[in-house]
């Protein structure tokens, strides 16, 4: 066929009946078969043959969209259209709370105090606001069970066990073992 679909005939048929049913499918428009060309958007056309008139007009896709918006959902409108405002629940937390709008919709600001402090600083912005503090590069004062200090800065988040004292002992019969003593307190 001229659309490069393979022409099926009926093998009780006779030669002379064969080859007028043959010229007559032949014809422009009467392929039946599905027409799976690749469409702009990437999906395959759904459509039979002789709706797209062999490969020149594709109906529009019928599938999702599935295009990531910028709030990181997946856009659920059909394929080809402009990408409406996201319905979905907004993710955005605070420490405060939690925006109940859509997420095209503009979250309520937090209008409580900034969680963020060290002995050394305090943020005075409110928690919607970006901090606009620098970083506190003082040594931190948390102590581990030990009696070892944190050796990070203020601020920051301390290791779960204290790095001097959490060490893993290597069997001595291990070819691979070296032997690496523990670092010494301070």
């Amino acid at each position: 066929m001229p659309c490069g679909h393979g022409l099926r005939g009926e093998c009780r048929l006779r030669y002379a009946d064969q080859a007028v049913l043959d010229a007559k499918k032949l014809e422009v428009g009467n392929c039946t078969f599905p027409c799976k060309a690749k469409l702009a958007c990437g999906h395959r056309c759904t459509a039979n043959c002789n709706e797209c008139r062999i490969n020149q007009f594709h109906s529009a896709c019928v599938q999702r969209c599935k295009k990531i918006l910028i709030c990181g959902h997946k856009c659920e409108a059909q394929c080809g259209k402009a990408c409406p405002p996201c319905k979905k629940a907004c993710d955005y937390q605070c420490s405060h709370q939690k925006c109940m709008e859509q997420c095209s919709n503009e979250c309520v600001s937090c209008m409580k105090k900034c969680e963020w402090e060290c002995p050394h600083e305090v943020c005075d912005h409110p928690c919607y606001e970006f901090c606009k503090r620098a970083p506190c590069d003082k040594p931190c004062k948390k102590m581990f069970r030990c009696g070892h200090t944190c050796n990070g800065l203020c601020g920051e988040s301390c290791p779960p066990k204290c790095p001097s004292c959490a060490y893993v002992k290597i069997p001595n019969n291990n070819p691979k073992a070296r032997y690496k003593p523990p670092p010494t307190p301070p």
